[in-house]
């Protein structure tokens, strides 16, 4: 599944559709802030609103070393180090990601800030014990090894840190999705796990529990709306996702009415 991952979610000419789009909204790249790209780089479900949230959840402070593992193309990271000047390193498999991550962060003049690198968040390349954060937004889903990544994350912290995530999970019939899903074109990439069988993993990791919610409702709302009512904007995860994503959306809809699948935030010390 490791390899297969980049393949699925690679495109090509992202930066220059993502151009394409801000030409169209008579924008350029030069003074972009995380905030205008939020429809396309926050690819998560509830998009900003919920990296907002996952940012005061984790209590991040200006100056703390912040590991975001599975970042994607860096959105939550710029978030969060736009408001916060706190410092992201964000984590991929996928290279054409991490190369348009760290573009973008250098349009929005924040790579003194958020750095991007190629690796797997189960093995990251980064030292022990060197952040206050760690942060995972629905990465664990495509990764089967989930006890390797919560490990990483525990390695990764120093004394007295703590661990963020906001994450898909399967619900009582998570073993029979509807696809595709915006993480997975077929069976074979998606890696589920029983919403409470996780939570325990979680934490036989070492991790100390302080707030665990379970957003599926929230989630589910959104998502029918959104649906019900797409955006126009040209800025949008079509760009990252192609073209099926609104199909994508939709299964993702059903699947939280039918129990499929759960959505949680939730932070570990």
């Amino acid at each position: 599944m490791t390899d297969a991952i980049p393949t699925h979610y690679h495109r090509d000419g992202i930066l220059a559709a993502l151009r394409a789009a801000l030409a169209q909204m008579g924008r350029t790249p030069s003074g972009i802030t995380p905030e205008d790209l939020a429809g396309f780089d926050q690819i998560h479900l509830r998009g900003l609103a919920a990296t907002t949230e996952l940012l005061q959840l984790a209590g991040v402070t200006r100056g703390e070393r912040v590991l975001d593992l599975g970042g994607g193309v860096g959105g939550s990271a710029r978030v969060a180090a736009s408001r916060t000047g706190c410092r992201v390193t964000v984590v991929d498999i996928t290279p054409t990601f991490c190369e348009v991550g760290a573009e973008i962060t250098r349009w929005a003049r924040l790579d003194d800030h958020v750095r991007v690198l190629l690796g797997d968040a189960t093995a990251p390349p980064v030292p022990d014990a060197g952040f206050d954060v760690v942060w995972t937004q629905h990465a664990s889903m495509n990764i089967p090894d989930k006890a390797a990544l919560y490990q990483a994350a525990a390695r990764a912290l120093a004394p007295g840190g703590r661990f963020v995530l906001h994450d898909v999970m399967g619900g009582d019939r998570w073993d029979a999705l509807h696809y595709p899903v915006p993480w997975a074109s077929h069976a074979g990439l998606s890696a589920l796990m029983h919403v409470e069988e996780q939570r325990r993993l979680i934490q036989r990791s070492g991790f100390t529990e302080r707030a665990w919610h379970d957003v599926t409702e929230s989630t589910r709302s959104w998502l029918a709306e959104r649906i019900a009512s797409p955006s126009r904007s040209p800025i949008g995860q079509q760009i990252l996702l192609g073209d099926a994503v609104g199909t994508a959306l939709a299964n993702v809809l059903r699947n939280i009415e039918e129990d499929r699948i759960r959505v949680i935030m939730a932070g570990f010390d």
